[in-house]
């Protein structure tokens, strides 16, 4: 969780993303969302960049939310390796946007600015 909080941080700083949705769980005391959103305000990203959406059950839902929901038209897609593929296919099934590269973004974002995914 931590590390897909700084390096959706890190995009937002590299002016990559304009702004981040943390998707995931919020039910029974349990709060991802919450704890991502304040994460990356502690990390200075501007809380009103920062959108949550408590409804990301699955790769799915978050990704069909994002597009429908939160009107967004591009996104990147910071996840982990376990996620990934299925991310992908998703993705391309959904929005029918050429994804050029996803990477393991702990990896390639670590330290570079200028590295564009889309």
């Amino acid at each position: 969780l931590e590390d897909r909080v700084k390096v959706g941080v890190s995009l937002y700083e590299a002016d990559i993303a304009k702004t981040v949705l943390m998707s995931g769980d919020r039910h029974g005391g349990y709060d991802e969302v919450g704890t991502m959103e304040r994460e990356a305000v502690s990390l200075g990203v501007p809380k009103e960049v920062v959108f949550i959406d408590p409804a990301g059950f699955s790769t799915y839902e978050s990704i069909y939310r994002a597009k429908e929901i939160f009107g967004a038209d591009k996104i990147l897609i910071v996840t982990q390796e376990y996620h990934l593929y299925r991310a992908i296919q998703l993705t391309r099934m959904k929005s029918k946007a050429l994804v050029n590269d996803f990477k393991d973004f702990k990896n390639t974002w670590k330290g570079r600015k200028n590295n564009h995914s889309f």
